[in-house]
C-alpha cells in the first residue's frame, strides 16, 4: 500500500504505511534484517519526496547501516542506498559527501554489472548533476557523456532516457559556450520528446525553450523568438497562464523582442511575465526583480528614462531584501540606476 500510495502522490498515507511496516519488521525480525533496511529506504524516499531532506538522509543512512551488516558492501541494494544518500546530500549542499557516496555506488555497480548497465548510467548522471552544483562543468559533461554511451547501448538512441541525457549534455554544453553542440543535443531531445509524448507536453515546451536560449546566445534572435513562442504555445496548453514556466517564457520572448527592436511587443510580454510572477510569488522574489530590470532596460530603449529608473528602483528594493545590500545583483542594479540617473 505504501509504495502504491507514494506513486499516487499520497505521501502522508504512504509514510504511515511504511512506518507501520517498519515497526512490525523490527519487532518480528530484529533491527538487522533486510526487510528493515527496505523499510528505512521506503521511508527515506517518502521524506525526500516531501522535501524533508535531512530526515531522508537519516533514514537512508539507517538503511545503509543495516544493509552493510546484512548484505555486505558489494551488493546492489547497498549501491542503491549509497546513490539515494548522494542525491539527498547534493540537495542539502553537502557536495563532498554526495560525491563520496555516489562514487561508492558507481564502484559497486560497475563491479556487479559492468559498464553497460542502466544503474551505472543513472549514477553517472547523478555525478554529472553534482558536478554542475560544484561548478565543474567539464567534469559534469564528461559524466553525462559516459551516461549517454550506456543509455544508447542499453535503451536505444531514441529512448526517453536518451532524451533526458541529451538535455543534460545540451545545458552543460551551452554553459561552456559550446553552442553548436548544445543545439544538436537539444534538437535530438526535441525529436524524441515529440515522437514519444506528442507536441503538447511539458518536455517539448522545455526543449523549445532550451533551443531558444541557444539561438539567442548565437545571436539568431528571430529564430530564438520563434522557438520561445513555440514554447509558450505548448506551455499555455499544458500549464495554463498562471505558471512559472509560462512567466519565464514570456520574459524570454520580451528580452529577444527588445533585442529585435520590437519594443511594444517586448513590453507586452514582459508585463505579462511580471503579472504572473507577482501573482505566484508576491513582490519580494528574484524573478520579479529580474523582470523589473528587464522592463527598465526596455524603458531605456524606448527613451523613457524616468520609467526605466522607476523600474530599476523597484528591482533594487527587492534585491536588497532578498539578496542583501552588498550582493552582486545589488551591484548590477546600482549600476543600472546610476547610468539612468546620469542621463
Amino acid at each position: 500500500i505504501g509504495r502504491v500510495a507514494r506513486d499516487l502522490g499520497q505521501l502522508q498515507y504512504a509514510k504511515e504505511m511504511f512506518e507501520k511496516a517498519h515497526r512490525i519488521c523490527v519487532r518480528v525480525y530484529g533491527e538487522n534484517n533486510h526487510r528493515v533496511a527496505s523499510c528505512y529506504s521506503d521511508m527515506g524516499r517518502v521524506a525526500r519526496d516531501q522535501g524533508q531532506l535531512m530526515d531522508a538522509k537519516e533514514l537512508f543512512e539507517k538503511a545503509l547501516a543495516v544493509g552493510l551488516k546484512v548484505y555486505g558492501e558489494n551488493d546492489p541494494n547497498v549501491a542503491d542506498t549509497y546513490r539515494n544518500i548522494g542525491r539527498v546530500a547534493r540537495g542539502l549542499g553537502q557536495l563532498e559527501y554526495a560525491k563520496e557516496t555516489l562514487l561508492k555506488a558507481l564502484t559497486i555497480e560497475i563491479d556487479l554489472h559492468g559498464e553497460n548497465n542502466q544503474n551505472v548510467s543513472a549514477t553517472y548522471t547523478d555525478i554529472g548533476r553534482l558536478g554542475i552544483r560544484q561548478g565543474n562543468l567539464e567534469y559534469a559533461k564528461e559524466m553525462f557523456e559516459k551516461a549517454r554511451l550506456i543509455i544508447v547501448e542499453v535503451n536505444g538512441e531514441d529512448s526517453r532516457k536518451a532524451a533526458t541525457c541529451y538535455n543534460d549534455i545540451g545545458r552543460v554544453a551551452r554553459d561552456l559556450g559550446q553552442l553548436q553542440y548544445a543545439k544538436e543535443m537539444f534538437e535530438k531531445a526535441h525529436r524524441i520528446c515529440v515522437r514519444v509524448y506528442g507536441e503538447n507536453n511539458h518536455r517539448v515546451a522545455s526543449c523549445y525553450s532550451d533551443m531558444g536560449r541557444v539561438a539567442r546566445d548565437q545571436g539568431q534572435l528571430m529564430d530564438a523568438k520563434e522557438l520561445f513562442e513555440k514554447a509558450l504555445a505548448v506551455g499555455l496548453k499544458v500549464y495554463g497562464e498562471n505558471d512559472p514556466n509560462v512567466a519565464d517564457t514570456y520574459r524570454n520572448i520580451g528580452r529577444v523582442a527588445r533585442g529585435l527592436g520590437q519594443l511594444e511587443y517586448a513590453k507586452e510580454t514582459l508585463l505579462k511575465a511580471l503579472t504572473i510572477e507577482i501573482d505566484l510569488h508576491g513582490e519580494n522574489n528574484q524573478n520579479v526583480s529580474a523582470t523589473y530590470t528587464d522592463i527598465g532596460r526596455l524603458g531605456i530603449r524606448q527613451g523613457n528614462l524616468e520609467y526605466a529608473k522607476e523600474m530599476f528602483e523597484k528591482a533594487r528594493l527587492i534585491i536588497v531584501e532578498v539578496n542583501g545590500e552588498d550582493s552582486r545583483k545589488a551591484a548590477t542594479c546600482y549600476n543600472d540606476i546610476g547610468r539612468v540617473a546620469r542621463d
